[in-house]
């Protein structure tokens, strides 16, 4: 969600853009333009999601469409804040799949109002509703704020989150489920061992059955995991930004939706702060309980050595953490501890494909029987709520046509046929990912899924689930973007006067500090910050 003034500069983004617009774009496989038809080229950021998902949908586009070409061309930073906002006048892409909300190019009238296309059922693809009907209804507010009025010229993209993904084939083998009277299991019950509980959801065949319900109960099967020599995380050590969200999430799911999302809205009441949150107070959500938890969530797994030895090494990236939780089940068997769980986002498995392929080679397809899961974050009083809050830190995504499209009708065709149903099922079924609008999957769809992805739509699909997002409406949040999303969650001046911005590396650097000292600077940092900002 991340300015030109003189006449060189704009001849430069327009000889830019002629390069640009020479170029050919990237053809994937064998697919060359045919001269006879019409090409629409579209960006999207290609993240961890990969690209299967839009070249599925092209491929069904062209097929009802034989006279349209669709170029998709992925890309990460050139696709996001200021390289986007510099070339999107002159490069070739008239529709954009991205990670941001582009508040300014709005104001600057490089969007294309897209109004008509998102409150239109349609109907033309056998549906009664439109693009607006299906939308998350925060999202329907938020999507509007860009311009401040009730036009439409973005629609969001996907949702993610971060988890501990745990290995339930370990977890079977090592008997670390939980029965209902409190002991380890593997569940195996046609084993003759005792059934999973009903897990925090107090409901049997669900995602959470077996699973730890407390804070105390978490910090028990941590321990079992170290008596059992297994690390019990690995996370990467170049992503400081991974470990942080999952915090939020942590966070997040201890509030619920109603005080969690006065951390973007500012406007509401707070019945365990007992507070009435507006603009001139909100520094006071720095003390919610949930953010203390999640701290002494990290200080427990650090000052207890619960991780992998290497989790802040730089050179541990990603996908070298992926890697080694893959790999440790078979690293085990010449004396290296096995992995249990990996901190990471639900497009994990995506981003391991490589990895993954490689394995069921080498294993005799081993992998495709491995099951891994999502753990959810336990309760740790009684102002804990029960239902499942999934902090997205991807609110920020967006779908778009620029204003100057060279073909803009075929865009408009092709950004509502991607956000129909089938499609909004193709996407989760492909990518494991979700998206901010009501649609279901079929038993089909499921099938096609791995153990991991339908466990991620286990807890989506909940009626009692619920979403909150990283950024918001309020004018507050919108004029201070880079402070709510880079330091409101976890930045604060300690009393040393060191700063701090990612708690499991501040407890590794400073041995001594204290979540209850680290929450009350967050406090006093935030307070402090409150009165510089622009209101």
């Amino acid at each position: 969600m991340k300015k030109t003034i003189s006449i060189l500069l704009i001849v430069l983004f327009s000889g830019l853009g002629m390069v640009l617009s020479s170029c050919d774009p990237t053809e994937p496989g064998e697919k060359k333009v045919d001269p006879n038809k019409t090409q629409l080229y579209v960006g999207f950021y290609e993240g961890g999601w990969g690209r299967e998902w839009i070249d599925l949908m092209i491929e069904e586009f062209e097929r009802i469409y034989p006279d349209y070409q669709v170029f998709a061309e992925g890309k990460k930073s050139e696709f996001t804040g200021e390289n986007l906002r510099a070339t999107i006048d002159y490069n070739m892409y008239d529709m954009y799949f991205t990670t941001i909300v582009p508040h300014d190019m709005v104001a600057q009238d490089k969007l294309m109002d897209i109004t008509d296309i998102v409150t239109t059922p349609l109907s033309e693809y056998g549906e009664d509703r439109s693009i607006e009907e299906k939308m998350d209804e925060f999202m329907k507010i938020y999507m509007k704020s860009t311009n401040n009025s009730d036009k439409y010229y973005t629609i969001p993209f996907y949702t993610s989150f971060y988890y501990m993904v745990y290995d339930v084939d370990l977890f079977e083998e090592k008997k670390l489920f939980y029965a209902e009277d409190g002991s380890f299991t593997g569940g195996l019950t046609e084993s003759g061992e005792k059934p999973k509980s009903k897990g925090k959801d107090n409901e049997l065949g669900t995602y959470d059955d077996g699973l730890p319900v407390t804070w105390e109960d978490y910090r028990k099967l941590l321990s079992r995991m170290v008596q059992l020599n297994l690390v019990p995380v690995i996370w990467a050590g170049d992503t400081p930004g991974y470990r942080q969200d999952m915090l939020t999430s942590l966070w997040a799911s201890h509030e619920g939706p109603e005080r969690f999302s006065l951390n973007y809205t500012f406007d509401g009441y707070d019945d365990v702060l007992d507070l009435n949150i507006n603009t001139s107070n909100g520094y006071e959500l720095q003390r919610q309980a949930g953010k203390k938890y999640a701290l002494e969530f990290a200080e427990y797994i650090i000052k207890n050595n619960m991780y992998y030895s290497r989790s802040f090494d730089a050179s541990l990236d990603y996908r070298r953490a992926q890697d080694e939780f893959l790999y440790s089940k078979y690293k085990a068997a010449s004396g290296e501890k096995r992995i249990a769980m990996l901190l990471d986002g639900g497009w994990w498995e995506n981003e391991a494909k490589d990895t993954i392929n490689l394995m069921a080679e080498l294993y005799k397809g081993d992998y495709i029987n491995r099951r891994f899961g999502m753990m959810p974050f336990p309760k740790f009083d009684e102002n804990s709520v029960d239902s499942a809050t999934l902090y997205s830190v991807t609110g920020n995504s967006t779908v778009f046509i620029r204003k100057n499209a060279k073909q803009p009708e075929i865009a408009k065709k092709f950004l509502r046929f991607t956000t129909t149903d089938a499609n909004l099922r193709l996407y989760t079924r492909v990518s494991g990912s979700t998206r901010p609008y009501d649609y279901q999957l079929t038993e089909d769809d499921l099938s096609q899924m791995s153990y991991f992805k339908r466990s991620l739509w286990d807890v989506f699909k909940r009626p009692d689930t619920k979403v909150v997002y990283s950024y918001g409406p309020n004018p507050i949040t919108l004029k201070n973007a880079s402070y709510f999303r880079n330091d409101w969650n976890w930045t604060a001046l300690l009393s040393s006067g060191n700063t701090v911005s990612e708690p499991f590396s501040a407890f590794k650097q400073y041995p001594n500090l204290t979540a209850q000292a680290y929450f009350d600077s967050l406090y006093n940092h935030h307070k402090n910050r409150w009165t510089h900002l622009n209101f």
